[in-house]
């Protein structure tokens, strides 16, 4: 499912959502998403998931490794970054959900267990403002009761707008990154921790001088400072910043991060579980972390409905896990799905069905625990009328009015086959 979002984010810029849909004979579906980032790479990726239906066709999706693996090894000639790694952690995030629906348990349960109560978050100002919208803006996220915010306060340089990465930032960039920095530190206060995001776009010189330039206002991390591609580049700036770095956004499988933590060449990992594998590579990526003395700070890039339930059962369950990104520049919805479907006396474990599509009655869905098919019509109905205020009234959350790309998804999906994913 590739859906557009309008007026996504709060500066008004529209966005798009990549769900993926795993069923089986049984009736039970499995959820996953996969981040989003440009319209054609997504576009991209939707085509390489349509293409991976008929290989798992007929697996057990208990065999959560296996099919890990073999769809992994059907792109081996490829290599394992990007597309492959995206499309797998879709599915792999699936076929947890699945695994959870099947046996009445939450992912963390099916990992091990708890080992946090909670998890702190961290999030962002919008993109692209002067410094006094940013001061504006972060004393609203300390009023939230947020403790950290992520933002990349240096311009677009125009090379950048033509899709040429130069590494460079002007004088003039230079200067408006440090105001910003400046007012952001000063509205947020001294015991907010602040994170700059350098989105891999500068050279070794540039990503020094500018990261040595924002030191002064008590950095928490340096984020992405040069592109993901070399790691020599990384380590000569690491050696010669003080500021904390951050690095993991855009590493693909475990196999990417054995030279970061071998070669000590970051302070935190960031792994994204829609894109570095899914929940079960993001597991063996934070065992691996607890093995080099390092912190696991996961991403939340883009997605929301899904994919903040799933990352944050994953997380309660690591040991290493110190913050996770929550995205305020989309609308907040509905919390996440959290009712399983019931298993029959006898049943033997589904299939993944070679039927791709919903099908009207397969599935009961769950809305803050389970709904009965009275209430599913109910809320079907609300959701078509646009009845914002009685559906909150009756679901026990608030949700924003006008509806926003939440309660539209859930709208489709509802009037498709009764079942829903907030």
């Amino acid at each position: 499912w590739l859906l557009h979002a309008p007026a996504a984010y709060r500066d008004g810029r529209n966005g798009e959502y990549i769900f993926v849909e795993v069923n089986t004979d049984e009736g039970i579906t499995g959820w996953g998403e996969v981040t989003t980032t440009y319209p054609v790479a997504n576009r991209a990726i939707c085509a390489v998931l349509q293409q991976l239906g008929d290989l798992i066709a007929g697996d057990d999706p208990a065999h959560i490794e296996r099919i890990w693996h073999k769809i992994f090894r059907a792109f081996t000639y490829m290599g394992s970054r990007g597309a492959s790694a995206n499309a797998i952690s879709g599915i792999d995030i699936a076929l947890w959900d699945i695994a959870g629906k099947v046996q009445d348990l939450p992912i963390h349960a099916l990992l091990g267990g708890k080992v946090q109560d909670s998890i702190d978050l961290y999030t962002h100002p919008s993109p692209n403002i002067g410094p006094e919208e940013a001061a504006r803006q972060t004393k609203e996220i300390v009023a939230s009761c947020h403790m950290a915010i992520k933002f990349d306060p240096f311009p677009t340089m125009p090379e950048e707008q033509q899709g040429y990465l130069s590494g460079k930032m002007s004088a003039a960039g230079e200067r408006t990154g440090d105001e910003i920095t400046a007012a952001i530190r000063e509205a947020a206060g001294p015991d907010v921790e602040l994170l700059i995001d350098a989105h891999g776009r500068f050279d070794v010189p540039t990503a020094i001088r500018l990261a040595n330039r924002v030191t002064p206002h008590n950095i928490a991390w340096w984020e992405e400072p040069v592109p993901v591609e070399s790691a020599h580049a990384l380590k000569q700036v690491r050696e010669q910043i003080s500021i904390p770095i951050s690095v993991g956004e855009r590493l693909h499988t475990r196999w990417e991060f054995v030279p970061v933590f071998e070669q000590n060449l970051t302070d935190y990992v960031m792994p994204d579980v829609t894109w570095t594998g899914g929940i079960s590579e993001l597991k063996k990526i934070s065992t691996m972390a607890g093995l080099a003395a390092r912190r696991v700070r996961s991403d939340q890039h883009s997605g929301r409905s899904a994919r903040h339930d799933e990352c944050a059962e994953f997380l309660s369950a690591g040991d290493r896990t110190l913050q996770t990104e929550r995205v305020r520049r989309f609308h907040r919805g509905a919390a996440g799905h959290s009712g399983w479907q019931a298993v029959p006396a006898g049943w033997s474990g589904p299939r993944i069905s070679d039927k791709h599509g919903l099908s009207a009655g397969q599935r009961r869905c769950a809305v803050q625990g389970r709904l009965t098919q009275e209430l599913v019509q109910e809320v079907t109905q609300l959701l078509r009328a646009g009845r914002v205020a009685k559906l909150s009234e009756r679901l026990g959350f608030n949700l924003p009015d006008p509806l926003s790309c939440h309660a539209k998804l859930a709208a489709h999906l509802f009037e498709r086959s009764a079942a829903s994913v907030f």
